[in-house]
């Protein structure tokens, strides 16, 4: 029977073995087998069981583990017999015979055997009998048969601390041991935002663990957890524990997003920026999600275009949508009130020169960009430049009643009141941003010399974010510039530089002399200045320096001859902080020093003939200024301010020597040196009356106590919307111009004595001392938008001028400044201008203003320079967008009168229309390539007109007139990187 079992389960393994063949370990347990097989049937049964054991440990497989029971068992050896059984039979493919056979043995084995039938919670446990290194006796739950007496168990399971158990085996009974391990946990520490919230533990679906901050005993290893709360975005965790630690662990769920819409923007222009709520939240046409259910406001702004801000209701899952009409920016203007305004709401009249106008026409210096503006006019004796403003600009005053600012810093000069528009301002005006005119009385703002206008020069301000550009420009003229900015943050630092050297006309005939002046007409200049913004802070130096050659032999000098030439340095530093306040308003501060020097060279001819004399004059000034300014907040429709200044005047040092010799005889005074404080406060209002109707109205006081004491400013305007589109503005204001220095204090030793008989102001009286100029000017202003692109204007003015400081006989064969008292001055007029856009870089403008200036009574004499017809059209048209334009200008003023000469003796006077003019100008500006140079193509004055233009009682030409340069050419050639 066993032989042929044997045979059997040989026949078996050989047939479960054939699969194997090609494999070296099956080759080995079959040759194992085989011999085994051999051995058992020979009687050698140990020998027989080694090799089943070494066979199966090769090759597992269950006949073989048969073969090793029935050895075990033919052994005597029962426990290990019955342990083999039990393990065949826990297969589960097991054959039914097979498994029949098993029982069988197993049922044979169980009546001589102690049987103990071991389970643990969990199952699973490893089992060993009395010591651990006998080894392993199976898993749990199992049936193991023992020794019969008294037998220790030991239990060991992955996660649990080990465990052991007693028991006693008895031959032919069958005992039961259970034993439960305990878990080995780690402790988690759980704190939790919000609260309540639900923590599930390794599952989504498990119940929750904890619904507070607290503490969890889990099973060492790694953990998933769910948390969740009310209102709260869930959060899914990762926690490692430790067995027998704890592991801290805390959160902050994120608050659930509320329900939620979506706003569809749609502009006229596409590339808009679309805030909601003050964050930037995409470009039109734009479509934005997971907006709040609810109202929030609505912004779109582009370059270029009027913000519009709106109200807009989101309601849950719907998409809200908005159309925009975005209209062409209205102008703003620094100037007008010391704060960025909307030029329509300005108390004033006001026209704005772009940077793409200063591009397109080619805009070199600040006299060629503004001569082409509604009222203005130039006038050049080939030394300064000088503004004139609705009709008003006496000869030989270098521009001393209109103030020029540069980023709202004053730069004209404090001896002589003068004002820069030449390149005595800038090399170029390539680093500007727009131009501001701010027409009429500005003494409530600025003080002394705002009288005619303010002009106010607004450089580039360097793109925000981590920035950094560079550029060069080269002209035909000799001229090169350079500018370079840098920027971090709300920080940055911008440095302009430029050179330039002209030799102007080369040729230079004089009207009333023979020959001409050959190369006489030359100037260089130079100009720095460095802006900077930190925060609050902001900083401003500058720096220009210039050299004129005059042709025109002013001073009595000799025509013709090199050497008689000016040459003006000015410079100023700049220290300004701007606070705001949270609710509106804000305080300003600055403090400023500042200097100008003067000296001109003058060549006389001697009175012996052939003998030449050189002469000179000179003017050094440095003063300081200190403002503080108070803007408080809107209160009830209130927009007030008050503010104080300081100019604080260090030394003003007048200079003249006229050599002995000369035809023009011999002077040389003592240096006049003196210095003075003025005080100044005052305070405005825009008040809005209705959303359509708003007052304006301010006053400054200004004391001068070394000079002619306090004087008050008032400016009064009101301002309406009548109609959509319609702007109009009803003005009041006077303003004032302090004598200069020069004026009150200037002699040469020969022909000009001071105009200030008393140089000791404190033991003088104050008839002896020159008063102030004064203006008083009504205006009217209509502006009528058609569209978007579309403005029609009209205006009217009347001025009232007294005091009027004129150079006049002093008697003795001299000449002094002094006030004019006999009569007034009445300016009067109106303007019309019409101005289209249709798109940026293209423009229509088309202005005419008529002026009359005249004295009362009139016999006295006709008031100079007073062009009675001003007009001008101007056209550019971006032939190829960003890539070429072209610009054209024609700028016409009718004749002017010659200055009223009475010498000191009072022997002559002589007054004659000089100077109609049709100025024609043409400029070609493009860019070489997407990214390339820009270049400039200008012409000035294609109709050579070389119009006479009045000059003062220094010019020796008879009319005292200077031919102004005719055709020039110009190009420009600039590179940015």
């Amino acid at each position: 029977m066993r032989s042929t079992l044997l045979l059997v389960f040989a026949l078996l393994a050989l047939l479960a073995a054939a699969p194997a063949r090609a494999d070296s370990v099956a080759d080995e347990a079959d040759f194992r087998f085989r011999r085994a097989a051999s051995l058992y049937r020979e009687g050698k049964i140990e020998d027989a069981l080694g090799e089943f054991l070494a066979s199966n440990r090769l090759v597992r497989n269950h006949n073989v583990a048969f073969n090793i029971a029935r050895c075990f068992e033919q052994l005597k050896r029962y426990n290990e017999a019955y342990r083999w059984y039990l393990e065949i039979l826990g297969e589960k493919d097991l054959p039914a015979d097979d498994r029949r056979a098993v029982e069988a043995a197993l049922g044979r084995l169980g009546n001589a055997l102690a049987l103990v039938r071991i389970e643990s919670t969990p199952e699973g446990a490893t089992v060993y009998v009395d010591r651990r290194d006998l080894g392993a006796r199976g898993q749990t739950p199992v049936t193991l048969a023992l020794p019969r007496g008294n037998v220790r168990l030991l239990l060991e399971a992955d996660g649990y601390r080990s465990a052991q158990a007693e028991t006693t085996a008895e031959t032919g009974m069958r005992s039961e041991v259970h034993v439960s391990l305990e878990r080995i946990l780690g402790t988690l520490t759980v704190a939790g935002d919000p609260e309540p919230f639900e923590l599930r533990v390794d599952s989504e679906e498990a119940a929750p663990e904890l619904v507070s901050s607290g503490a969890l005993r889990l099973t060492p290893g790694l953990h998933r957890l769910f948390v969740s709360a009310p209102g709260a975005v869930p959060q899914q965790l990762e926690a490692r524990l430790l067995g027998d630690a704890e592991t801290r662990l805390s959160f902050k769920l994120l608050p659930l997003p509320p329900p939620s819409g979506a706003l569809v923007v749609r502009a006229n222009l596409d590339g808009a920026l679309v805030r909601v709520d003050g964050k930037e939240a995409g470009f039109t046409p734009a479509v934005i999600d997971k907006v709040r259910v609810g109202a929030h406001q609505l912004e779109v702004l582009a370059e270029g275009r009027e913000p519009m801000t709106l109200q807009v209701v989101v309601e849950k899952d719907e998409r809200t949508k908005v159309e925009v009409k975005l209209r062409y920016a209205l102008p703003r203007v620094q100037a007008a009130e010391r704060q960025l305004t909307r030029a329509q709401d300005a108390p004033a009249s006001i026209s704005i020169i772009s940077a793409q106008e200063i591009r397109g026409f080619g805009y070199a210096t600040l006299a060629e960009a503004l001569r082409p503006v509604r009222g203005l006019f130039i006038s050049d004796d080939r030394d300064y430049l000088s503004l004139g403003v609705r009709g008003v600009s006496a000869p030989g005053t270098y521009n001393n009643r209109v103030l020029v600012l540069s980023d709202g810093h004053i730069t004209n000069d404090i001896s002589l009141g003068q004002g820069f528009i030449g390149r005595d301002f800038d090399t170029d005006l390539n680093d500007v941003e727009r131009i501001e005119i701010v027409r009429g009385p500005g003494s409530v703002l600025y003080g002394s010399a705002a009288y005619l206008a303010v002009v106010n020069v607004v450089h580039r301000t360097p793109a925000l974010g981590v920035h950094a550009s560079g550029g060069a420009t080269f002209l035909s003229e000799s001229e090169a510039g350079a500018v370079a900015s840098a920027s971090a943050g709300d920080r940055w630092v911008s440095l302009h530089a430029g050179v330039f050297r002209g030799d102007g006309e080369a040729l230079f005939h004089s009207p009333s002399q023979p020959g001409y002046a050959v190369g006489l007409d030359g100037e260089s200049a130079a100009h720095a200045d460095l802006r900077a913004h930190f925060g609050e802070l902001s900083a401003y130096a500058s720096v220009n320096d210039r050299s004129k050659s005059l042709p025109t032999a002013p001073f009595e000098t000799v025509f013709g001859l090199a050497g008689t030439a000016t040459h003006d340095t000015r410079y100023f530093a700049e220290l300004s902080w701007l606070h705001p306040f949270s609710a509106g308003g804000g305080l300003d501060a600055r403090a400023s020093v500042d200097g100008r020097k003067h000296d001109a060279t003058l060549e006389y001819a001697g009175t012996i003939p052939g003998a030449g004399y050189a002469g000179a004059n000179g003017r050094i000034a440095e003063w300081s200024e200190a403002e503080a300014r108070l803007r408080l907040p809107t209160w009830h429709g209130n927009d007030a301010f008050v503010g104080g200044e300081i100019q604080e005047v260090w030394k003003v040092r007048l200079t003249s020597f006229t050599p002995a010799g000369s035809n023009a005889g011999f002077g040389a005074p003592a240096p006049v040196e003196k210095s003075e404080a003025i005080y100044s406060v005052y305070a405005g209002d825009d008040f809005k009356l209705s959303p359509r109707l708003s007052l304006s109205a301010a006053v400054r006081i200004d004391d001068h106590p070394d000079n002619f004491g306090l004087v008050a400013n008032p400016r009064l305007a009101l301002i309406a919307q009548p109609y959509e589109g319609g702007n109009t503005k009803l003005m009041y204001g006077t303003a004032y111009r302090a004598p200069s220095f020069y004026e009150r204090f200037f002699a040469n030793g020969t022909s000009e004595v001071a105009g200030n008989r008393c140089l000791d102001p404190p033991a003088c009286t104050r008839s002896s001392l020159l008063n102030p100029e004064t203006v008083r000017t009504g205006e009217f202003e209509h502006a009528h938008a058609i569209g978007d692109s579309v403005s029609l204007l009209v205006a009217g003015y009347f001025s009232r001028i007294e005091n009027t400081l004129r150079l006049s006989g002093a008697g003795g064969g001299k000449f002094a400044f002094g006030n004019r008292t006999s009569s007034l001055t009445h300016a009067a007029g109106f303007e019309a201008e019409a101005r289209w856009q249709p798109e940026p870089g293209a423009l229509i403008s088309l202005w005419y203003a008529f002026a009359h200036v005249q004295n009362d009574p009139p016999a006295a004499f006709i008031v100079p320079n007073v062009p009675t017809h001003t007009a001008a059209l101007r056209v550019m048209v971006p032939v190829t967008r960003d890539l070429f334009s072209i610009a054209t200008e024609l700028v016409y003023g009718s004749s002017r009168y010659t200055i009223f000469f009475t010498d000191a003796n009072n022997l002559s006077h002589f007054e004659t229309p000089v100077g109609e003019q049709l100025i024609w100008n043409l400029a070609l500006t493009g860019t070489l390539g997407r990214s390339g140079p820009r270049f400039q193509l200008l012409v000035q004055d294609l109709l050579d007109q070389k119009p006479l233009v009045p000059a003062g009682l220094e010019v020796p030409f008879t009319p005292r007139a200077v031919p102004q340069a005719g055709r020039t050419f110009r190009a420009t050639i600039a590179s940015a990187f």
